[in-house]
């Protein structure tokens, strides 16, 4: 893993994986590990009263995101570690995806759609596709040091209420 053996994610609180209302899940940023990283977060949501298609967004979320670490966060051939984490806060389910990668320079250029750094086949839609199913999405990044992406989806049956931390 070229030094990410034992490294641990950077930007999520002490105390996460702690309580049964959280998970941390370690995999190497390899495509082999997209739809375990899906399968996880969606028996992890299934706890709340989310419909179906709600849990089909947020796997659908949660997989652009991955793909993105994936795609973006190392050199190729050398897959580092991504932190997948989930919890519940007040009802709602946080899910927290970390990279110890490359980073992004201009996270506001990388949130547009249609703007992909590495062309091709990818078509730069991954962070406008996961806002588009949850109800808040946010991206901290620092260059050389990684991403993090935080997504917050409240069941639709639930309340509405403060989407609070």
């Amino acid at each position: 893993m070229n030094g990410h053996r034992w490294e641990t994610p950077r930007r999520l609180a002490s105390g996460w994986g702690q309580t049964r209302d959280s998970f941390v899940l370690r995999i190497p940023a390899d495509t082999a590990n997209l739809a375990f990283a899906r399968a996880v977060v969606a028996a992890f949501a299934a706890r709340l009263p989310f419909t179906v298609e709600e849990i089909e967004d947020l796997k659908l979320a949660v997989s652009e995101i991955v793909a993105n670490c994936i795609v973006h966060a190392y050199p190729a051939g050398q897959p580092g570690p991504v932190w997948v984490a989930a919890r519940v806060v007040e009802g709602a389910l946080e899910v927290v995806v970390e990279d110890r990668g490359l980073g992004i320079a201009d996270v506001d250029r990388a949130r547009e759609a249609g703007y992909s750094s590495v062309g091709g086949e990818h078509l730069g839609i991954g962070f406008s596709v996961a806002e588009t199913y949850v109800d808040a999405l946010s991206v901290d990044s620092t260059p050389g040091e990684g991403t993090c992406v935080r997504m917050l989806k409240r069941p639709a049956r639930q309340a509405a209420g403060p989407l609070a931390r």
